[in-house]
């Protein structure tokens, strides 16, 4: 993408802001992000990052706090209320500082390695630091990151929820054969907001290698089982809870993510009715649904 001075996005009507460090010119988004830019207006953004040059030959804090490791980056909790992103450097065998953030991931830091000629663009966003920061913030904004299918039709969004190969990508182009918008095939928004729930795509798609940035109410979550015909079956809150919660990213690397992520799968499923869809890969599985679109 061209380098442009900041740059706001907006993911199931969150709006986040990256501000451009004083030693650079300008910044670049990742690619993946370009059709969820949004221009710069009077709203005040949800999470406000500023970008910040650093020396990649200083290496983290080697102090206590850390959080949550995989081996491959970390977080540490600072006591100010403040959390730290760290990547490991395998070029160097060490941490290094990827973001410097707060408690509830509304703001901080995003650290740039010092390597490229003063005047050159810089990418403050680069996985995984953009992943984090961004489920870190749906999180404390009481949202969910959905392993899902998400399609927009009739003005409304329908969640398609189900384990790897039980049809939820299958679902999704057999929907925009039919009119439908397929918004994101693999990792999916839900904000919940006193009026219902918003959902949107996220900017990191499936094997169907489609992003749509368009958002709508979610008017139901449907739970998928292939079958040799097509039933629709109501579920109560105490069995499609569980099943949502396996379908979850859970920001594991962040105090009370979980718990967090619980409260928000039981709020969404308050707000919207839940469905186990048995379906066949056909047209008939679409007028099921959309049937429940017309009620």
């Amino acid at each position: 993408m061209s380098p442009v001075n900041g740059f706001d996005f907006t993911l199931a009507d969150i709006l986040f802001r990256v501000a451009p460090p004083s030693r650079v010119r300008a910044i670049t988004p990742p690619d993946e992000f370009a059709l969820f830019l949004t221009p710069p207006g009077p709203r005040v953004p949800d999470a406000a990052y500023s970008t910040r040059i650093v020396d990649t030959r200083l290496p983290a804090d080697p102090g206590e706090g850390v959080f949550w490791d995989n081996g491959i980056w970390r977080t540490r909790v600072k006591a100010s209320d403040r959390i730290e992103i760290e990547i490991y450097d395998a070029r160097v065998s060490c941490w290094r500082t990827a973001a410097h953030c707060s408690g509830d991931f509304a703001g901080g830091d995003l650290l740039v390695a010092d390597e490229a000629p003063a005047l050159s663009p810089s990418r403050p966003l680069y996985h995984p630091q953009d992943r984090a920061v961004i489920l870190g913030r749906i999180c404390r904004l009481g949202g969910v990151m959905m392993h899902s299918s998400c399609v927009l039709a009739d003005g409304k969004v329908m969640l398609f929820v189900g384990m790897s190969g039980a049809g939820k990508t299958t679902l999704g182009r057999l929907w925009r054969e039919y009119g439908g918008i397929l918004l994101n095939d693999e990792r999916n928004l839900l904000l919940p907001n006193g009026r219902g729930v918003t959902a949107g795509a996220s900017p990191w798609h499936g094997e169907e290698n489609q992003v749509n940035p368009a958002t709508g109410p979610l008017a139901a979550v449907f739970f998928l089982n292939q079958a040799p015909s097509n039933t629709l079956r109501a579920m109560e809150l105490s069995e499609s809870l569980p099943r949502m919660l396996t379908a979850a990213f859970v920001p594991v690397f962040i105090p009370d993510g979980a718990a967090a992520t619980l409260e928000a799968c039981a709020a969404v499923l308050e707000a919207v009715p839940a469905y186990e869809l048995n379906f066949t890969p056909d047209v008939r599985a679409v007028e099921l649904c959309r049937s429940i679109l017309r009620t």
